[in-house]
């Protein structure tokens, strides 16, 4: 018996020993080349932008030229880059000099493509608070990329200035397109020729159009009682009125783009109220304006009236190759005792002057 157990555990217990310590050996070595080949694979996938995909580089890559879409907002200056098939590592967000270059999926290119916004002076006088989001997008063919939609303000708070897309490998600038959206209105950019496809947008592109009314500030007019034979008139200190300049524009805050070919006219009035009338014996009646001043703009009501903290404004919607010739504020008055008459009609007719 004890010489069988020996017999048996003598070649035994070395052999067991010896296994062990090549499995764990071995055991190892598999750790360790697991280790090492899922950090290259992770790495590899870290460096490569999956067609479709983007990312944000930390400085503007140069290349393409630059063009200019304009929204009621901003003006919008894009540049896209030619295709290319690597980006360096530390460009990449958030890369570092030691990163690995940035490469697309087999089968695709990146794309750079970079914009920044400057808000428009007549935006930002009037609507500084606006929140309408504005979109870009690259097109090729029948792919679309979100590159960014946020408002004009927070878009000139970006700081990214570029960012890199990962697009089809047969894709050449001449394929591509950039929209802009903007209230539901979308320009087409062509990044190869500079050509743009503005829709109702185009009269953006031109000089905006204004029209002296001869009642600004600095020379305020009077609402006059019409017809020669009206006795009861506003006293000398009343019914004046400002009016600014006639504005024509594509795009108006509150009602949106203007169908193509037409154009939104606007104008804001401050018109007092007379309290008082006299004759030209001296006798004086109280008066009030139940319904405030009308506005038309040649014999045409506006679409909207809006209040101002001082007056209102007026919008029309006119032919966009039109030159508006008149602007008319009329104020009926209703004037206190029984006697006839027991109504005043006051009106002022603008000629407008086209300005520089």
């Amino acid at each position: 018996m004890t010489g069988r157990l020996a017999r048996h555990l003598t070649p035994t217990r070395p052999s067991t020993f010896r296994d062990r310590e090549r499995g764990l050996t071995a055991l190892l070595v598999v750790i360790v080349l697991a280790l090492a080949l899922g950090t290259t694979a992770h790495d590899g996938a870290s460096a490569v932008v999956d067609e479709g995909d983007t990312v944000s580089l930390s400085r503007s890559l140069h290349g393409g030229s630059v063009h200019e879409v304009r929204v009621p907002t901003a003006d919008i200056r894009v540049r896209v880059g030619p295709p290319t098939d690597e980006i360096a590592g530390e460009l990449a967000d958030g890369g570092t000099s030691s990163s690995d270059p940035v490469r697309p999926e087999g089968g695709t290119h990146l794309v750079p493509v970079a914009w920044d916004l400057e808000p428009t002076r007549e935006a930002a006088a009037s609507r500084p608070g606006d929140t309408t989001p504005i979109t870009l997008r690259i097109v090729d063919g029948e792919d679309e990329v979100e590159l960014a939609s946020r408002s004009g303000r927070e878009l000139t708070r970006d700081p990214t200035p570029t960012t890199v897309v990962a697009l089809d490998e047969d894709t050449d600038l001449d394929d591509l397109t950039v929209e802009v959206e903007y209230n539901g209105l979308t320009q087409v950019l062509s990044p190869d020729t500079g050509d743009i496809d503005a829709g109702a947008a185009a009269p953006l592109y031109d000089e905006t159009r204004t029209y002296d009314t001869g009642c600004h500030i600095d020379a305020r007019c009077r609402i006059e009682a019409t017809g020669a034979r009206t006795p009861w008139r506003p006293t000398a200190d009343e019914a004046g009125f400002t009016a600014g300049q006639v504005t024509v524009r594509p795009y108006d805050a509150e009602l949106g783009w203007a169908d193509e070919g037409s154009a939104w006219a606007s104008v804001d009035i401050d018109v007092d109220e007379p309290s008082l009338v006299v004759n030209a014996d001296g006798d004086d009646r109280n008066a009030h304006s139940p319904r405030g001043p009308t506005v038309t703009l040649d014999r045409e009501k506006p679409e909207q009236t809006s209040r101002l903290a001082n007056g209102s404004r007026a919008t029309f919607a006119v032919d966009a190759g039109s030159t508006p010739e008149r602007l008319t504020i009329e104020q009926e008055l209703t004037l206190s005792g029984p006697e006839a008459p027991r109504t005043v009609t006051l009106r002022k007719v603008m000629e407008l002057a086209e300005t520089r």
